[in-house]
């Protein structure tokens, strides 16, 4: 019985492949990553969403079913539940799909200006950046952790910028930001995935004799590596 091997392309971020009439392939990457700036908001909404429901549920236990234990139990899963589940329905309303299309010839990315193209030939490569507010975000928490132990309270705000990574094309030389996530391994994933199709694209030509080499070509780019 012959092996039936998974896609490669299968999974997080979604990856349709094409083949043209010349036999080589092209990609269409489409990852829906959350910015640390949609995350904040993700977050507060589910806050105020709960907040409302608690009053929802209080003024229904109050005037209409009564306060019994059994209403009471019925309550406290409700919220448990809708509170586990609120913050990852918010999260997936308030991603943001980023477009890019890579060819043998070209790396085209989708902005709110249209299409910008990028060289394919020329020196490139995908790599992760520490956001650049780490620093800041680092220092506020600091701040707020000390003047918070200074009056008896513990807190433990939730990172944002820390965790987010900028992923980036390195374009003869210089940066070119494609997007921000907030989670390093879906930000990961989304790179490893770029780097697979820019390697079996540079397989295609290889073997199809259809471009030059590049240097970088030699390159071996570890999947998720931070710059």
């Amino acid at each position: 019985m012959s092996n039936v091997f998974r896609n490669p392309l299968e999974g997080y971020p979604h990856t349709v492949e094409t083949t043209g009439a010349d036999g080589v392939p092209s990609f269409a990457i489409t990852p829906r990553p959350l910015s640390p700036e949609h995350a904040k908001a993700a977050h507060g909404t589910a806050s105020f969403l709960s907040f409302g429901l608690f009053l929802a549920v209080a003024y229904h236990l109050w005037t209409v079913a009564g306060i019994g234990v059994p209403q009471i139990a019925v309550a406290a899963v409700l919220l448990i539940g809708v509170g586990h589940l609120l913050p990852r329905l918010c999260e997936s309303g308030f991603r943001r799909p980023t477009e890019i299309r890579m060819t043998a010839e070209a790396i085209s990315v989708r902005s709110a200006r249209g299409w910008v193209h990028y060289s394919r030939l020329l020196e490139h490569r995908f790599a992760l950046y520490p956001h650049d507010w780490t620093s800041w975000e680092q220092r506020d928490i600091d701040y707020e952790t000390r003047r918070a132990a200074a009056d008896g309270h513990v807190v433990n705000p939730t990172v944002y910028y820390g965790e987010s990574l900028h992923l980036v094309l390195v374009y003869a030389g210089h940066r070119v930001d494609l997007t921000t996530v907030w989670g390093q391994s879906e930000a990961a994933a989304i790179v490893a995935r770029l780097q697979y199709c820019d390697r079996c694209l540079d397989k295609a030509l290889e073997m199809g004799g259809g471009a030059p080499k590049r240097p970088e070509d030699e390159w071996n780019d570890a999947p998720g590596g931070i710059v």
